[in-house]
């Protein structure tokens, strides 16, 4: 496929279902739902299970209509506002928080997150617990100077972004202009959690092929630096599937710190 053809986001809530039909629902591919879903709860359970995720409030800006990275975390906070870059998808977002019938159904992600807890049999009320700490739905431009006007952002405790930056950035320079505006996101000595690839190449939703920066742990190690982070945390889980409609070689999980200023 030539490279003019590939997508760099997802454009529609449409998209964003059929993302989630092959990616991370219960039909899914094993390996994939492993690695794309399981690995990423795994990696953020066991932090707030160490004490290394808390405060008052969080930012979520992931992938598409990926609310699963919260029903891990959400406990440790009063706060969450979700961030979604174009408007279909912030509709769709809306539509879970008001249990729409057409939302996406995440009940496998709750029963994941209960068991990770140690509590498999407490699952059914894991979603309408999350949608009671989401304060507000926000669509957002990392481009601009203010990503949300009109609205301003108070600067959070926390910030996830699961598979979005690499998903978004044509190059090494795009994801750290993206990094700095997460930074900027940020209380001194608040945490980004940050979910994606190395060596991604593409993934294909509905027959379209989507781009997903190639890049590695060392270049992702400079960026971080470079914006300002100290890299805490970093685990890697390597790709196992072989399935023809994305490529990547590993997928990792890394906790960074904007330090406090002396």
């Amino acid at each position: 496929m030539a490279t003019e053809n590939i997508r760099y986001y997802i454009k529609d809530e449409a998209e964003a279902k059929c993302a989630y039909e092959t990616y991370v629902s219960p039909r899914a591919d094993e390996d994939l739902y492993q690695e794309l879903l399981y690995f990423p709860m795994q990696a953020l359970s066991n932090a707030c299970k160490q004490g290394l995720i808390k405060g008052d409030t969080l930012i979520d800006s992931s992938y598409g209509l990926s609310i699963y990275p919260l029903l891990t975390v959400y406990k440790c906070f009063k706060d969450i506002t979700i961030l979604q870059l174009n408007d279909s998808l912030v509709e769709g977002t809306k539509k879970w928080l008001c249990k729409d019938p057409g939302a996406l159904d995440w009940s496998h992600a709750c029963k994941i997150a209960a068991k990770l807890e140690g509590c498999s049999d407490n699952w059914e009320g894991m979603e309408d617990d999350l949608r009671e700490h989401v304060t507000q739905i926000l669509k957002c431009d990392l481009k601009e100077e203010n990503p949300t006007d009109p609205v301003t952002l108070k600067k959070a405790d926390c910030v996830i972004n699961l598979f979005l930056l690499g998903a978004i950035s044509k190059d090494i320079n795009e994801y750290s202009s993206y990094a700095k505006t997460i930074y900027s996101f940020l209380k001194p000595g608040g945490c980004l959690l940050l979910i994606g690839v190395f060596g991604g190449k593409y993934y294909e939703v509905n027959g379209e092929r989507y781009n997903v920066l190639n890049f590695s742990k060392e270049d992702l190690n400079k960026i971080m630096t470079d914006v300002g982070f100290s890299a805490e945390q970093m685990e890697v889980f390597a790709r196992k599937q072989s399935i023809s409609y994305a490529f990547y070689e590993e997928v990792f999980y890394c906790r960074l710190i904007k330090p406090i200023e002396n």
